[in-house]
């Protein structure tokens, strides 16, 4: 049973070989997961589907901040738009932080490149912050310990 449960989180990007990263309120997507694949096979009892495991994928995922004068995501995005995904792509890790700024857990991705970015709404009626978006698509995905 977990000692603790978060409610109010916070998340840590960290970029190798790249400047991007920050702090961030929402994130969405990672993990892995594989496709299923079903087999019809003939059994004592008569005909039975049996499910296996198919290719492996890796999910992107999807950080939201508040927008700030920091253009180091932009620019990351922007090697991708200049068809330079090869120099874009980078190892980095994305780090639960709770309400302190403590760690809670911690997730490596490998591969890693910015395959959206979204500007925040651009409504000056709303009384709200503006948010920037970031999908990440990546090649591996863990835990760490």
């Amino acid at each position: 049973m977990p000692d603790e449960i978060y409610g109010s989180l916070y998340f840590k990007l960290t970029l190798k070989g790249h400047e991007g990263g920050g702090l961030f309120t929402e994130a969405t997507g990672g993990g892995s997961e594989n496709a299923i694949i079903e087999q019809k096979v003939q059994t004592e009892k008569g005909p039975q589907t049996i499910k296996t495991s198919g290719n492996l994928k890796y999910n992107d995922v999807t950080l939201k901040r508040g927008v700030d004068k920091d253009m180091k995501l932009w620019q990351w995005r922007q090697l991708v738009v200049d068809g330079k995904i090869a120099d874009a792509r980078c190892d980095g890790t994305i780090q639960m932080l709770d309400s302190t700024f403590q760690p809670v857990a911690t997730y490596s991705f490998q591969r890693g490149w910015a395959s959206k970015y979204t500007p925040a709404a651009m409504n000056a009626g709303q009384d709200s912050a503006a948010i920037e978006e970031i999908t990440i698509a990546v090649e591996g995905w863990k835990r760490e310990p």
